[in-house]
């Protein structure tokens, strides 16, 4: 095959100069075309599944593409004895690996955030599951969830006087069956809209999951749907 091009090359030189030149120039076009199609989606794209996902880890404290999250079992629960007994075994086993430069628990997050929050007298705290972990877990008293603290402050809110329309109260399950409130919110919600909620048929302690917690979703979709629907039909009736 070479000797053939070689002879080519050595008898029209110029036709070969030529023709490399018109085959330079359409793939330069082409490349063009393919690069404009693809542009929008180049690797520092927002749009891009990896771009948002680095953006959600870097947001919780993760470094992307560097961090591994390891999930250790405990079958007494991740603050009992044995439980904070297995993660730190297994947290001394991967600060042992040279290859891995940095190694952190729950628990020694949790320290780290409470020592930035030092000087704080009141800590609200969004998300009912994180309040249990840092409130009761790591028994810091000033830890407040948001229902608690609004419904310590309704009576000072400029609220309407005006009815709205009927509000149905979901008792989330860490809010309800983890930290053990449910007039908290309640009382939100009649302040809010000027009635109390309506209470569908599985409520407060009975109340039904909706599916969404505890990575559930991410690891059964077709489960967490279906109890979601089931919930939000409950909800609706």
């Amino acid at each position: 095959m070479t000797g053939p091009l070689a002879r080519l090359a050595s008898q029209h030189p110029r036709r070969v100069v030529l023709a490399a030149i018109v085959l330079t120039l359409v793939a330069a076009v082409i490349g063009s075309s393919a690069v404009d199609r693809l542009a929008p989606y180049a690797a520092e794209d927002p749009q891009t599944e990896s771009v948002r996902a680095d953006a959600l880890l870097a947001r919780g404290g993760v470094e992307a593409g560097v961090d591994v999250v390891a999930l250790v079992k405990t079958p007494s629960g991740a603050t009992s004895r044995s439980g904070r007994s297995r993660v730190e075994r297994v947290a001394g086993l991967l600060r042992a690996d040279a290859d891995i430069g940095r190694v952190d628990t729950a628990t020694t997050r949790a320290a780290d955030l409470q020592a930035r929050l030092e000087g704080a007298e009141t800590v609200v705290v969004a998300d009912p599951h994180c309040a249990r972990w840092l409130g009761v877990d790591q028994a810091d008293a000033r830890v407040r969830t948001v229902t608690s603290f609004l419904a310590a402050m309704v009576a000072t809110l400029p609220l309407s006087e005006d009815a709205a329309e009927p509000v149905a109260w979901h008792d989330p399950c860490w809010l309800g069956r983890g930290m053990a409130e449910y007039d908290e919110a309640r009382a939100v919600v009649s302040a809010a809209s000027g009635a109390a909620p309506l209470e569908p048929e599985h409520t407060r302690d009975r109340a039904w999951c909706a599916g969404g917690g505890m990575g559930y979703a991410e690891a059964d979709p077709e489960g967490a749907a279906e109890i979601l629907r089931r919930r939000a039909a409950e909800l609706r009736a």
